[in-house]
């Protein structure tokens, strides 16, 4: 079980230790059996409680999410009055900051069994973006990397570099495969890179010279220096890569597939700048 517990999440429970001490305070200064409230720090309050039920939902931190669901519930009670105050009765008040110490001292308990992993912000947005890493163009045209991408994106935020470059060149050979698709090689997924490479080789210079052409082949270049510099290193066990190196491999081949995604329509099988230049 994985949770995402950013910033907006220590302020959330900063601003909920500040709601116990406001609440302390009104208690000792109420005269009243009704308190009223301002309707900002109460909606704040709410925000705060749901991004701690959605961590404690993700790590299954059943004490802390009965605490929380108390005190939601209680929360729901101060919209008896209109008018845009919020009211609670003071028994509920006293009984709001209690439960809201619970929670802060339920989530303290039960994350100290839990393995909690701080990671600085130059690649975390990878575990948590929902958008694909190399773009929806990329993911669109090449749906069969889109896992392998996503994989070596994750391994990148954990640094784990030379799983980085182990599933970008699982992702690449995906690549590989359908460009050879796309340029009318039947059954590329039965060769290897050296003969797929050579098949496209092969139908690029059937193609008229021009911008087409030359689009295309600079495709294939790149193909084949990732294949040289990165592929078959990365099938030794002993090859290791440095995080500096995964991140250079991880923006090539981004830019590779980005650039061979334009060429590549998607829902087609030969890219439309081939169309007529291929036999």
């Amino acid at each position: 079980m994985i949770a995402s517990i950013t910033g907006r999440t220590f302020a959330a429970f900063a601003n909920i230790g500040q709601m116990i001490a406001m609440l302390h305070e009104i208690q000792e200064n109420a005269t009243e059996l009704n308190i009223q409230f301002m309707p900002f720090p109460w909606q704040t309050l709410r925000d705060d409680l749901e991004d701690i039920e959605r961590i404690a939902s993700e790590l299954s931190l059943d004490a802390t999410q009965e605490s929380l669901r108390y005190a939601i519930n209680l929360w729901e009670r101060g919209f008896g009055d209109v008018g845009g105050i919020v009211s609670l009765s003071k028994s509920d008040t006293e009984r709001l900051s209690w439960t809201l110490q619970m929670v802060r001292m339920n989530f303290s308990t039960q994350m100290q069994s839990r393995l909690v992993l701080v990671m600085g912000t130059k690649h975390a947005h990878y575990l948590n973006n929902e958008d694909p890493p190399f773009g929806h163009r990329v993911e669109d045209v090449f749906p069969t990397s889109s896992e392998e991408i996503s994989e070596a994106a994750k391994c990148l935020a954990l640094q784990r570099p030379t799983a980085v470059v182990f599933h970008l060149m699982r992702a690449m050979e995906l690549a590989v495969q359908r460009m050879a698709q796309l340029l009318g090689r039947d059954n590329p997924e039965s060769k290897v890179w050296g003969f797929i490479l050579s098949d496209i080789d092969a139908e690029i210079q059937k193609m008229p010279k021009g911008a087409d052409r030359d689009a295309w082949s600079a495709c294939h270049t790149h193909l084949y220096h990732v294949k040289q510099a990165w592929r078959n290193d990365t099938m030794h066990p002993k090859t290791t890569y440095t995080e500096a190196q995964a991140e250079v491999v991880f923006d090539a081949v981004k830019s590779f597939m980005t650039h061979l995604a334009d060429l590549a329509p998607s829902g087609t099988h030969r890219s439309s700048a081939c169309n007529g230049s291929l036999p």
